[in-house]
């Protein structure tokens, strides 16, 4: 599709149109995402000068045509998602909600724009997830209107005044969301900000900023804070955003992602809270300067109080350079390297695509949940040259340092040995232990570097994180970074594993962050959390408490060197009376799409089959479809000469995916009942 085309074609039905980004596109540490402006200042760009379009979109010919929406206009914006599951068209069903004809486009997801009029008095505001007036919330059905915009699927542009009117659901007063607006841009505003130390106002703002790791939305409530603050004309403004800042993106979260992240959210409290605010008057005084009447107990506590938040920010301040300096400690300098050295490195890897060779790595889940299992049955299939997860594995030797008592520990790898029939000699030949740990202490540093040097070892796993580290304050990020920099110098060329708990908030959920400071996942080249798969569904039979590991970012994971991936289908096999197995199950981990099509797709069905049968749209299917033949569980059948539509079909692979495991039930049953009753 010629996106000029639809420029001119929109612009010349009395639009006014401006580019956007085709595709997520890096611009120094800023993310351009996919329909975001490329633009100084997004929609309020747009124009309606032909000139302007002709020139821009033959240079960037592949570039979005994004409407800025005027105030005589309401887009009905109905999402049709698989992940995260939207269904828009579903949520309207639901709520008994209809809207007229009107000039309509479908989306690439699927999804709709639908083009109404509405009188350009009556106030209201852009929204996700509509809310109606019987308080309601719209999945999946967004509204556009004044103050924002949406993108142009169609070479076919309406005229307005040829628009339905809005119905009166979608066309609901809003109330007036008091933005300050600002027009100029980002460096302008921060140009504007006028000169000197932080008063009051912004002194106590800084004495609020969190100590320990925040999220998105407390660095957006705090940003818009000092937004507003520097709108009023206080001073300091800057160095507050400057902390706030380097609080957000201190340690692992000192990424691209992270940083594009501020960048965007600091560009919209700028656009919506940045205007200047004509009736504050500052005050007569400043912090550091005795100015105050000394008569007014009020105008007194208002110095003190200001004086302190000052004294915080600098503690702030200097904890975080001293972090930084310990953390640097463990850096043994630069070293220049050729681009032939360069095009030679490889990672390799003990796990696969999971446990780098010379790494640093986290296991992370709650008490109880099995990861000591999990770690074992990993070490175990090393040793014995057997994949892990589907993952081929390199025989290693392994060095267990045990933190939190010995009793039982071996009879769980006996265990193991057991119930996979392998040869338990390799215990004593690829096994080395250690009892307890200090990474700050010297006596125990060099009496770990001695096993792991003399057995040659390729793997230290430290069991727990907290019972070995040695850490007294685990929120103190240069103590875990020393940390860290001493396990590094035990030996160099083995990998370490730590085993650890998530913060107490997330232990329950399926976002299983890693306890403790930043530092410690900045440092790690892959975290692996496990987390109760109560949602996963076996679709062979078995039926067990399930577990997910996962290396994703949305489940609190990370993989520097490997695609980032979710691993369902877990469990714990009882092997006896006391003992335990980690195991997975032999069907498969599908996709959602994949798995609505193993169940539904009987026989030979086109999509309009599918769509009478099951529900939902012929596009959600088309999808569902593609990832099912994608994930090799699906075939589809083209018609050469014909005009019957495709069809499509599962292969045999997704057939077995629907047979009952007979055999892992078995192996189950053989547990839980005497041998002789089977």
């Amino acid at each position: 599709m010629n996106q000029k085309t639809i420029a001119l074609a929109w612009l010349n039905a009395g639009w006014e149109v401006f580019p956007c980004y085709e595709i997520d596109t890096w611009a120094g540490t800023k993310l351009h995402t996919r329909k975001s402006p490329d633009t100084p200042r997004g929609f309020y760009d747009a124009t309606n000068n032909p000139e302007i379009v002709e020139a821009y979109w033959n240079a960037h010919p592949e570039r979005l045509v994004g409407i800025r929406i005027p105030a005589s206009v309401n887009v009905l914006d109905i999402d049709l998602k698989i992940d995260p599951p939207k269904d828009g068209f579903e949520a309207l069903a639901e709520a008994g909600l209809e809207y007229p004809d009107t000039f309509s486009v479908e989306t690439p997801s699927g999804g709709l724009h639908a083009y109404f009029k509405k009188d350009p008095s009556r106030l209201v505001k852009a929204t996700t997830d509509l809310k109606v007036s019987d308080g309601r919330v719209l999945v999946g059905v967004d509204r556009r209107t004044l103050g924002s915009y949406t993108i142009a699927y169609s070479a076919a542009a309406p005229r307005i005044e040829d628009l339905t009117e809005a119905p009166d659901w979608l066309n609901e007063e809003s109330e007036h969301t008091g933005l300050n607006l600002y027009t100029g841009s980002l460096n302008n505003w921060f140009t504007e900000l006028p000169i000197g130390e932080p008063d009051g106002r912004v002194s106590r703002a800084i004495s609020r900023f969190p100590t320990e790791d925040f999220g998105h939305a407390e660095m957006l409530r705090m940003q818009t804070e000092l937004v507003k603050l520097g709108a009023e004309r206080h001073t300091g403004v800057q160095e507050a955003i400057e902390l706030l800042q380097a609080l957000w993106l201190h340690g692992e979260y000192n990424t691209l992602r992270y940083q594009a992240d501020w960048n965007s959210a600091l560009e919209g409290a700028v656009r919506k809270f940045g205007g200047r605010s004509p009736e504050y008057h500052l005050p007569d005084w400043l912090p550091g300067e005795i100015t105050a009447n000394p008569d007014d107990p009020d105008a007194l506590l208002e110095k003190e109080i200001a004086l302190k938040a000052l004294d915080k920010y600098m503690e702030l301040k200097a904890t975080q350079i001293a972090a930084n300096k310990i953390a640097a400690d463990g850096f043994v300098g630069s070293e220049e390297i050729t681009v032939a050295q360069l095009r030679a490195t490889k990672t390799y890897f003990l796990v696969k695509d999971l446990l780098p060779v010379a790494s640093i790595g986290f296991l992370v889940a709650r008490s109880n949940l099995g990861k000591t299992f999990a770690y074992i049955d990993m070490c175990c299939r090393m040793v014995c040259g057997m994949p892990w997860l589907g993952k081929a594995t390199v025989q290693a030797k392994i060095l267990i340092v045990l933190g939190e008592g010995r009793a039982g520990f071996i009879d769980r790898i006996d265990a193991w040995f057991d119930y996979h029939q392998k040869d338990p000699s390799l215990i004593e030949d690829y096994f080395f232990f250690v009892d307890g740990a200090n990474l700050f202490s010297d006596v125990s540093i060099d009496r770990i570097r001695e096993v792991a040097d003399r057995e040659h070892v390729d793997l230290i796993v430290f069991d727990t994180w907290a019972a070995t580290s040695g850490v007294t304050e685990e929120n103190a990020g240069g103590l875990n970074s020393e940390a860290l920099n001493r396990t590094a110098k035990i030996r160099p060329i083995a990998t370490s594993l730590f085993v650890h708990h998530p913060t107490k908030a997330t232990e329950k959920s399926t976002h299983p962050e890693l306890r403790g400071s930043g530092a410690l996942k900045g440092r790690a080249d892959v975290v692996m959390t496990m987390y109760s798969d109560a949602e996963f569904t076996a679709a062979t039979g078995e039926n067990e408490d399930w577990i997910a590991l996962s290396t994703e970012f949305d489940h609190g994971g990370k993989n520097r060197n490997a695609k980032t991936e979710t691993i369902r289908g877990l469990y714990l096999q009882d092997v006896g009376e006391e003992s335990k197995v980690f195991t997975q199950i032999e069907s498969e981990s599908l996709s959602l799409g994949a798995r609505e099509v193993r169940k539904h797709l009987k026989g030979e069905m086109t999509v309009k089959a599918l769509t009478a049968s099951a529900g939902k749209s012929d596009s959600t299917w088309k999808r569902r479809l593609d990832a099912a033949i994608a994930e090799g569980i699906a075939i589809r059948i083209v018609h050469p000469g014909s005009t019957t539509p495709d069809t499509y079909k599962l292969t045999e692979l997704g057939e077995k995916a629907n047979r009952v495991n007979f055999s892992a039930l078995m192996n189950k049953a053989k547990v839980e009942f005497p041998e002789e009753e089977l």
